[in-house]
């Protein structure tokens, strides 16, 4: 049987049959992965320029702030996406799936297809619902709002299969589930959320985390509900490593950036703050010894 069977073409084109078959395929590896990217002098120049005349238009230091924002994130995006990918061990084919609008009604839906559940108007309307609910929530972290999917999900094979039935779901593929819903949320919170609002969920994901670091990282298992049951059990640092925002997949220069442009006071002479939020955005790479660009390690940012 083809894992495309049952499945439509918009379907196919998102990965989804993969996705839910836990094709676990290996990540191409670039021969460029571990060389910095140069930009030309001319591509900087015309950059800061852009910048430049941009901002001269503002009025207010906040206005300044929330578009230097922006552009750090939009212009970002797709390293981090990589460097996520990368971290998660997270198939190609996972990406669009993360970046398409629809992603998560695309992901439920699949989800109550391969475990052969009827989709009818009532659950099509709990989906719609359940969804709008988690797109609309600016208050919780995004590791808070996918634990509300998986709970989600695991509610609806109890109450189709039995109870307890969500602990036979294929590891695997529940793993991709929940690390595509993480960085969707992530990448639509970007696009979707004011500078505000975006800041706010930043700071506290950090207090979420420190906190989480606090807690001992013993393992602790979970008893088995019945014999046929898999035993399952908390990983140690799970919570902590994966409540880790998108924005700490930046490099360390573009982190460096993020951070002190957020923290720039915005009541101050605007002449200055331009000045000020200039010099961060045209801010260069730190070279190592030998006089090259440094390299992004993705254990530095943890």
């Amino acid at each position: 049987m083809s894992i495309n069977d049952g499945f439509t073409e918009d379907e196919i084109a998102a990965g989804i049959p993969s996705f839910l078959y836990y094709y676990n395929d290996q990540m191409e590896t670039e021969d460029n992965d571990n060389q910095e990217i140069q930009i030309s002098q001319l591509d900087t120049y015309k950059k800061n320029f852009r910048i430049s005349k941009k901002i001269a238009g503002f009025s207010t230091n906040t206005q300044i702030k929330n578009y230097l924002l922006k552009e750090i994130f939009l212009e970002y995006l797709p390293a981090m996406i990589k460097q996520y990918q990368k971290d998660e061990n997270l198939g190609n084919h996972f990406i669009p799936l993360a970046m398409d609008e629809c992603s998560l009604i695309l992901i439920i839906k699949s989800f109550y297809k391969d475990h052969s559940v009827s989709l009818t108007d009532n659950n099509m309307e709990e989906i719609n619902k359940f969804v709008e609910s988690i797109y609309s929530d600016k208050n919780s972290i995004v590791y808070d709002r996918v634990s509300k999917i998986q709970t989600f999900l695991h509610d609806i094979i109890d109450r189709e299969k039995g109870e307890f039935a969500h602990l036979e779901l294929r590891v695997g593929m529940m793993r991709n589930i929940l690390s595509t819903s993480r960085l969707h949320l992530n990448i639509i919170d970007i696009k979707n959320f004011n500078i505000e609002e975006i800041l706010y969920i930043f700071h506290k994901t950090q207090e979420e985390q420190k906190k989480e670091s606090l807690f001992p990282k013993a393992y602790i298992p979970r008893p088995k509900k019945s014999s046929k049951h898999t035993q399952v059990g908390f990983i140690s640092n799970w919570r902590y490593e994966k409540m880790k925002s998108l924005y700490r997949y930046m490099s360390p220069l573009e982190y460096s950036k993020f951070l002190k442009l957020a923290n720039l006071d915005t009541s101050q002479n605007i002449e200055d703050f331009q000045s000020l939020a200039t010099n961060i955005m045209i801010q260069a790479a730190p070279a190592d010894s030998f006089g090259h660009p440094a390299v992004f390690h993705s254990d530095s940012l943890k």
